[in-house]
């Protein structure tokens, strides 16, 4: 990936001041940048302006990259010299003033993202999401486990029991107390132990178990 930069020296302002600049135009185009400056009041917008301008002719001239796809990869801003200046004050005395500077360097590169592939990466992304909270809903399904209805599992889960490993790691009589205010009897016992199965994937061992289960007790 080509990278094109342009250094500014020597700037009379200090780091602090012009890194409230530089934070607004990282990772924005050439383009969407140079507008954010042209409305910034601020001293430093107007050398940032200058410095990203060259940045990009240099970028079209001696690189021949897309004017149009053209961002700002980093800024990098530290420190220059540091001039020392005294000012008079009361009893004969002087007082210092430091007077800071600035070295600047913009790095500008192509975007290789066209919004079209933006928004194949999103959908792709938000299709994920969907397929994850899918598998993730069918995995720690607490209905799935003999003696826990839908009024129990919403119990569980607002308690903060809300996966098949939460509720392994259980007490029978911590659970007996979350489901404490759930109408019916309720037998816990098994319940830690068919999660754990549920957790491990192990759905063949857990239906054959079940089917000796009332309730989560032996028939």
């Amino acid at each position: 990936m080509t990278k094109v930069k342009a250094r500014l020296n020597n700037l009379r302002t200090s780091p602090r001041k012009v890194n409230l600049v530089a934070m607004r135009l990282r990772g924005k185009s050439v383009e969407e940048a140079l507008n954010i400056l042209e409305f910034d009041l601020r001293k430093s917008s107007i050398p940032f302006s200058k410095l990203i301008l060259s940045a990009k002719a240099n970028a079209i001239n001696n690189f021949k990259l897309n004017e149009k796809k053209l961002i700002i990869d980093e800024i990098l801003v530290s420190a220059g010299p540091t001039l020392k200046r005294w000012r008079p004050r009361a009893y004969g005395r002087a007082s210092k003033i430091m007077k800071r500077t600035s070295k600047i360097i913009v790095v500008l590169r192509e975007n290789e993202i066209t919004e079209e592939n933006k928004k194949v990466v999103i959908e792709k992304k938000r299709e994920d999401k969907i397929n994850s909270s899918k598998k993730s809903l069918k995995k720690d399904d607490f209905t799935k486990i003999e003696g826990i209805g839908p009024k129990i599992s919403e119990t569980l889960i607002k308690a903060g029991v809300k996966t098949f490993k939460d509720l392994s790691e259980q007490k029978t009589s911590k659970i007996d107390e979350i489901i404490s205010g759930v109408r019916g009897n309720h037998d816990s016992t098994t319940w830690p132990e068919q999660a754990r199965m549920a957790h491990k994937g192990e759905w063949e061992k857990l239906e054959k178990w079940q089917k000796e289960l009332i309730g989560g007790k032996k028939k």
